[in-house]
């Protein structure tokens, strides 16, 4: 294995963090502590677990770490993955350059972190902003329809979403809840306008404030400014609205902008589609997983892919069956044509009429019922929560300490109870051993997980 990739070290110590995170910044690499007979096999053991805990307390990745044993004797091997995303280690970021672990500041720090995914910057801390600047109301209604204990403190909470690491919120976080996310994001704000046939508007209004009020906003000037009683399927536009705050690109680009026609109403999201998926497919990849979590946790969002499905559902029950959806380098677009208006004859008014609905899009398996009717509370909790942990787990296999670092638990009752039988009850996750005490169990997603998953 080439130098760049590999390295080896006497003893593990903590600096070694370095290392593991300039691994995952780079192609990955290999780290080995300890020559071929340093340890016993169970010493080896022993120092695997405790580095093994070391490090997923401290990064956001689990490496494999093992014990490699050769005539009785043992060292520990760590071998760690490139990662998708910036790792950092209190705060700081490093990449394999040579032999070196090199940090990355200034300019380089930039560079990288644009390189490696521009909107991995939401998962980034910011430092000098506290959870009471956040909005209060904002955080209010999120709690309300989270249903949030009010024994939980905001800072607790924070943290229990992952928005918050070190005394640090992520900027996701003050997007979502900072009274002025323009100071974290680019054009963080939603644009509504009526244009006429020849172009330029002729009303403008900007929603801005925090991220997660602003479809509730949205709607709110629509319904009272913009658009008539049975215009448009107003539950289809909601979603629409809801999935482009969630998916923008707020790194990049323009705002939000919604666009009233005479005969149409057109939602324009910069960026936030996969292009190498197709829009039929049920199952989505967020472009911004927090925002996605924040909004399914308050019930304003259904992971998995039913976005355009629901969409889809709520026009053909309606009048109005007529939605198009484009994709273009710059953004994703949902077009919604108006309901036909009614004809006059006479005294009697007599409706244009309509084409019998098609078919909708078939719905996707998890929050919606085969109807595309929404399910109750209960089962889109227990399928939120199937959604979380087959994405924590992936393509990989996962023991249940692991998935409990990656979702954020600390009891395993309350995990095993909520997350992962369920999961397997309904055919979403298996074991990896028969026995189901056995000190090497793991979980993987099933097929029909990994379906659910791809």
């Amino acid at each position: 294995m080439p130098d760049q990739i590999s390295d080896s070290k006497k003893q593990w110590k903590t600096k070694h963090l370095r290392t593991v995170c300039a691994f995952a910044n780079s192609y990955g690499g290999r780290l080995v502590i300890g020559k071929a007979d340093s340890y016993s096999p169970d010493e080896a053991a022993s120092l695997a677990v405790s580095i093994s805990n070391e490090v997923s307390g401290a990064l956001d990745i689990s490496p494999h770490i093992r014990p490699s044993e050769s005539r009785g004797r043992a060292c520990v091997v760590i071998d760690v993955k490139p990662s998708p995303e910036p790792v950092c280690v209190n705060g700081k970021y490093f990449r394999r350059i040579g032999k070196e672990d090199r940090e990355l500041t200034g300019d380089d720090l930039e560079k990288f972190i644009l390189l490696k995914d521009s909107r991995s910057r939401l998962n980034l801390l910011v430092p000098g902003v506290a959870v009471k600047d956040l909005d209060k109301t904002a955080v209010s209604e999120f709690r309300s329809a989270a249903g949030i204990p009010k024994k939980t403190d905001d800072t607790e909470l924070f943290q229990s979403l992952r928005l918050m690491d070190k005394g640090m919120l992520r900027g996701s976080a003050l997007i979502l809840f900072h009274p002025d996310p323009s100071q974290f994001a680019v054009a963080p704000e939603i644009r509504i306008g009526r244009f006429s046939a020849a172009g330029p508007a002729d009303d403008i209004d900007v929603i801005s404030g925090p991220v997660f009020l602003q479809p509730k906003k949205v709607m709110k000037v629509l319904k009272k400014k913009y658009l008539s009683d049975g215009e448009y399927p107003m539950d289809a536009v909601k979603e629409a609205v809801i999935n482009a705050v969630a998916h923008k690109d707020y790194t990049a680009g323009g705002p939000i902008q919604i666009k009233v026609y005479k005969d149409r109403l057109v939602i324009y999201n910069p960026g936030g589609f996969n292009r190498n998926r197709h829009l039929s497919e049920e199952v989505s990849r967020p472009a911004n997983p927090a925002l996605a979590d924040i909004f399914a946790r308050a019930g304003m969002m259904r992971l998995m892919g039913s976005g355009i499905p629901i969409m889809n559902a709520a026009c053909a029950e309606s009048r109005n069956r007529e939605i198009s959806f484009g994709v273009t380098k710059e953004d994703f677009s949902v077009t919604f044509s108006a309901v036909p208006k009614t004809e006059s004859i006479g005294e009697d008014t007599v409706a244009a009429p309509a084409e019998t609905p098609e078919k909708p899009q078939e719905c996707a398996p998890l929050f919606v019922t085969e109807s595309g009717d929404l399910k109750d509370r209960d089962a889109r909790t227990r399928e939120f929560r199937t959604a979380a942990l087959l994405t924590a787990i992936g393509e990989e296999e996962a023991s249940a300490k692991e998935l409990m670092h990656r979702l954020g638990f600390k009891h395993r009752p309350t995990f095993m109870a909520n997350y992962l039988e369920p999961a397997m009850a309904d055919g979403y996750v298996e074991r990896t051993c028969e026995k189901p005490t056995s000190r090497n169990q793991k979980y993987r997603a099933t097929e029909k997980g990994l379906s659910a998953l791809n």
